[in-house]
C-alpha cells in the first residue's frame, strides 16, 4: 500500500518470485494497492454495515485482482482501480 504506485513496482510485483535459502521459488502473490482505494474499500464496508465481514471481503477481492496480474503492469494498476471501485459500489448499492 502507498500513496502511489510506480509502474516499475507494480511489474515487480506482478511478476514476484522468492528464493529460499535452498533455491526453490516461492511464488509472491502481492497486489499494489493505493492508500486511497483501501480508505474507500472500508469506508464502504462501515457505511454497508458489512464491517464485520471485512476480512473476508478484503481477502476475496485480493484474489479477485491478482487475476489480472497477467496484463501488463500498467494495465493492472488501471484494471484494480477500476474493478476496486465496482466492487464499492456494489458493496454500498
Amino acid at each position: 500500500m502507498a500513496n502511489s504506485i510506480d509502474t516499475n513496482t507494480a511489474e515487480t510485483f506482478r511478476i514476484g518470485i522468492w528464493y529460499r535459502s535452498d533455491d526453490s521459488s516461492l511464488a509472491l502473490r502481492i497486489v499494489p494497492i493505493i492508500l486511497a482505494d483501501f480508505t474507500d474499500i472500508f469506508e464502504a464496508l462501515f457505511k454497508s454495515g458489512k464491517f464485520s465481514e471485512g476480512p473476508s471481503y478484503l481477502r476475496n477481492l485480493l484474489v479477485h485482482l491478482l487475476q489480472f496480474s497477467n496484463e501488463p503492469p500498467l494495465s493492472w494498476k488501471n484494471i484494480m482501480r477500476i474493478e476496486i471501485q465496482r466492487n464499492i459500489s456494489k458493496l454500498i448499492s
